[in-house]
């Protein structure tokens, strides 16, 4: 989260513990993304963040402590690469459908549907999405289906059932689509 970011935060799950590294804006401009987005916590990640968690707030700048949490940094631009970005865009037009979309992961109306609601053309929407989120339509929806999916999955519920619900067709589909964007199957999220 960059700085000065007015958000919110709910918890899906009672499996979800939280550690908060703050970091300075300095440090934060030249390490990490712009935006908001979410990272996958890799176990060197969690390792270095449940080892920070322990360290006074002060300390000096060449200490052991300052070196492993510039390997934090390191370790979280990596990851936020790969991580799920979810640009809402600023056109009126794009937030609604952005909203009605991540209230409900499984709205399956293409864009040409958004459009007619809207007050737009396709063409317009594509191109607001494609500058606005930085995504095609169908890439953002897939991150908002991601999204949705990951706490699901590590709450316990089924590939199938989130495939459902999703509006996909087949559980294989929905995982064929998971992998392509996560590079991980939903398994691997849900809990052993």
């Amino acid at each position: 989260m960059p700085p000065c970011e007015e958000h919110t935060m709910a918890v899906a799950s009672s499996q979800v513990s939280l550690r908060t590294l703050y970091v300075s804006v300095d440090d934060f401009s030249a390490t990490l993304p712009d935006h908001p987005c979410g990272i996958a916590v890799s176990a060197l990640l969690r390792e270095l963040l449940l080892r920070a968690a322990r360290f006074s707030i002060e300390y000096k700048k060449d200490s052991f402590e300052a070196r492993l949490l510039a390997l934090a940094l390191d370790e979280m631009k990596a990851s936020a690469e790969h991580g799920i970005n979810l640009p809402l865009g600023k056109d009126r037009r794009l937030v609604k459908i952005c909203e009605a979309l991540i209230n409900d992961p499984g709205d399956t109306r293409p864009l040409s549907e958004w459009a007619t609601i809207v007050g737009a053309t396709a063409r317009t929407l594509t191109r607001l999405f494609r500058i606005e989120t930085g995504l095609p339509f169908v890439a953002w929806r897939q991150q908002v289906r991601i999204g949705d999916a990951i706490p699901r999955l590590l709450a316990g519920d089924s590939v199938s059932k989130i495939a459902a619900s999703q509006g996909y067709g087949s559980q294989s589909a929905f995982t064929v689509m998971f992998k392509r964007v996560t590079g991980k199957t939903p398994r691997d999220y849900m809990p052993h």
